[in-house]
């Protein structure tokens, strides 16, 4: 019985990051729409991955948004710009170890017996490389938000009080 309930979770894990991919594959299409530090972006369908900067549905870009309604500087874009670049290079080494986990992941499912050691691994191994991406983005929106004056810093306030509503009701 272990067995089985073990190899249902498992499935249905797998099977999740399967549709994760699957669905960040779809994601390479059209218009190219900004890279932010944020985790949700509005409609990027850029290939570019610094445009999807961990957009899960595709609704994102709000971070993009925000900071262009912030009306920066250029000594402000400059300093974004190289927060952005940091966040990139990081994100994309944890996104290629996530594809190694996926896979392997994948090898255990379809192996005539699962190791659960292996599995146990395997899954916290993704979850220190997840929070490791979020301490990055979290890191990043700090390091964005210091650079901001006053009045920025209130204006971001609202609207990121707004997104997250909005990210709420459409449950991303």
């Amino acid at each position: 019985m272990k067995k089985i309930s073990l190899a249902a979770v498992v499935l249905s894990f797998v099977m999740g990051q399967v549709a994760f991919a699957t669905s960040s594959d779809t994601t390479t299409s059209s218009s190219t729409t900004g890279s932010t530090p944020d985790q949700t972006m509005t409609t990027s369908t850029s290939s570019n991955p610094s445009d999807q900067m961990g957009s899960h549905c595709g609704c994102g870009n709000h971070m993009k948004q925000m900071l262009s309604a912030l009306n920066l500087d250029s000594s402000q874009q400059t300093k974004v710009q190289a927060i952005k670049s940091q966040l990139m290079q990081t994100l994309q080494a944890n996104r290629e170890q996530m594809k190694s986990i996926r896979s392997q992941i994948r090898d255990l499912v379809t192996s005539d017996t699962l190791d659960d050691a292996k599995l146990n691994s395997l899954v916290d191994q993704k979850k220190e490389l997840i929070a490791q991406m979020m301490k990055a983005k979290v890191t990043a929106k700090q390091q964005v938000y210091s650079l901001l004056n006053d009045q920025q810093k209130a204006q971001f306030k609202q609207m990121l009080q707004q997104w997250e509503q909005d990210r709420e009701n459409h449950k991303c």
